[in-house]
């Protein structure tokens, strides 16, 4: 700032070395702190007075440094005519300052959450065992078997043989495919007919015979010359299908189709499992239309070499066969003896062969067989005339053969 008129000048610097001298040399008073006015360095007379303009915004002291005060008795000496005075200052609102408060953080605790599974790996599936529950049958038979009512645990499966079901049924699932039950194999039809060497699938003339299984055609034609029964013409038409199949005890295994309308194959000619072969008939000793199955081993001529389709041809899906001996306390085979299987609403009825003129398979020698039976327990009960002499607990396994051992007294039955 230029001085304008130098006796004002010196009027000042005196009057200030005076306020110096009476507040002692060498020291220099308080500032006046307030924005509003100019204050002024009291120092030497000697120096050159200096102005100082104090600036417009408030000094803001630390916290932890208290504010000096101006003493009472502080001169301070304000010269109008020397000090530029600044415009009047507005107070600056200076916003508090923020104290930090220590806030507990927060603990947050992970729930497990349900494991997803990705879309393309199949969830583990618990496989439950159903534990076997006893089941209590009545054992009220008469004579002296039963009596009482005693609470049965069920029996394990019955013992599987080695099957051989190599045979597919000779007619076609549109018609007729299973065979007569009242003249099974061994069987007499209750003493009315001779003793049965084969199975019958009762069904229409003309319906079409299938290859039960792949072979060479051994015969095919009339039996009137040669002989296949215990007479001539007694199946009429015939065809004799050798197969490749050998039993326990590597003799060659053949089929034979009986009482044909029309022979559609020729001696010498291989056929396919499944091949139409021929049409049901009656011709020969028949009573009615349908197809005679046997399954021959060793000579295919002789009438005594047959053994039980029902162990050879393949059952219904999911079923399986019961096959067994019927015997006295000795072991001895009992022949014609009625064998009953019930479970829920399956019923099926069989006989024991009716003497040893028909066989039993080689390796299982069994004397009776009953097909077909869906896979479960099964109440087994065995008659003589009609009288109720046994009765046991089976379970019969889908696609095996399942063997059962019944002893009976013999001086039990009337």
């Amino acid at each position: 700032m230029p001085i304008t008129n130098p006796l004002k000048f010196v009027f000042a610097a005196s009057l200030f070395a005076v306020v110096l001298t009476a507040c002692g040399a060498g020291e220099v008073s308080a500032l006046t702190t307030d924005v509003n006015y100019t204050a002024t360095a009291h120092i030497r007379a000697s120096w050159t007075p200096v102005p100082v303009i104090v600036a417009n915004t408030p000094s803001v002291e630390p916290s932890e440094s208290p504010k000096p005060s101006l003493a009472a008795n502080t001169a301070v000496s304000v010269v109008g005519s020397a000090t530029a005075v600044p415009p009047t200052a507005t107070p600056t609102a200076v916003p508090p300052t923020a104290t930090k408060t220590n806030t507990p953080t927060r603990t947050i605790t992970r729930i497990p959450s349900k494991t997803l599974f990705p879309t393309n790996t199949k969830r583990p599936t618990i496989t439950l065992t159903p534990s076997r529950a006893v089941t209590k049958i009545s054992t009220l038979i008469p004579g002296l078997i039963g009596g009482s009512v005693e609470t049965w645990t069920p029996i394990p499966p019955a013992r599987l043989l080695n099957s051989h079901f190599v045979f597919q049924r000779p007619i076609g699932s549109d018609d007729t495919n299973y065979w007569a039950r009242n003249y099974s194999y061994g069987s007499t039809d209750g003493g009315k007919r001779p003793i049965h060497h084969g199975v019958d699938f009762q069904n229409g003339t003309g319906t079409p015979v299938l290859a039960a299984g792949d072979g060479l055609v051994y015969y095919a034609g009339s039996d009137k010359t040669k002989i296949f029964g215990p007479q001539p013409n007694f199946y009429g038409n015939v065809i004799v299908i050798e197969h490749a199949y050998r039993d326990v005890s590597g003799q060659k295994v053949y089929t034979l189709y009986g009482h044909l309308s029309v022979i559609e194959v020729q001696t010498g000619e291989t056929v396919k499992v499944g091949e139409r072969i021929g049409q049901v008939g009656s011709a020969g000793v028949a009573i009615g239309p349908h197809l005679h199955l046997e399954v021959r081993v060793g000579n295919p001529t002789d009438y005594g070499a047959t053994r039980n389709p029902e162990l050879w041809v393949m059952p219904f899906l999911d079923y399986g066969v019961l096959v067994g001996r019927v015997m006295d306390l000795d072991g001895k085979p009992l022949y014609g003896y009625t064998v009953q299987l019930q479970s829920g609403q399956v019923y099926r009825e069989a006989f024991s062969y009716a003497d040893d003129t028909v066989n039993g398979d080689t390796d299982d020698n069994e004397n009776f067989a009953i097909p077909d039976l869906p896979e479960g327990y099964y109440n087994v009960y065995v008659r003589r005339d009609d009288a109720l002499i046994f009765r046991t607990l089976a379970y019969v396994k889908a696609g095996e053969t399942n063997w059962i051992n019944i002893n009976v007294r013999t001086d039990s039955a009337p």
